[in-house]
């Protein structure tokens, strides 16, 4: 339990929406096209998906990274802000 981390962060910063999400991950993590691939058994059975997310992303011209350091999983996103939105 000492080694939980669950850590999000959401965040303006001038016209872009920064987002931050990390996670403790004890499994070595292996990507194809910059996507972590599932070290779930059943490959379908679990969260939203990495692809689903980068899919969004994408959409509203966004971009997301993600990478795993020293057991650390971490996703950054950012989504700019549309000028209808935007006050100062």
């Amino acid at each position: 339990t000492e080694k939980r981390l669950v850590e999000s962060r959401i965040y303006r910063d001038r016209k872009m929406i920064r987002m931050v999400f990390r996670n403790y991950c004890e499994n070595d993590l292996h990507f194809k096209d910059g996507l972590p691939l599932t070290t779930k058994k059943q490959d379908g059975s679990h969260g939203f998906g990495c692809e689903s997310i980068r899919h969004i992303v994408k959409k509203y011209q966004g971009d997301m990274v993600i990478n795993a350091q020293d057991n650390i999983f971490e996703m950054k996103i950012m989504i700019p802000i549309p000028e209808d939105y935007r006050t100062g």
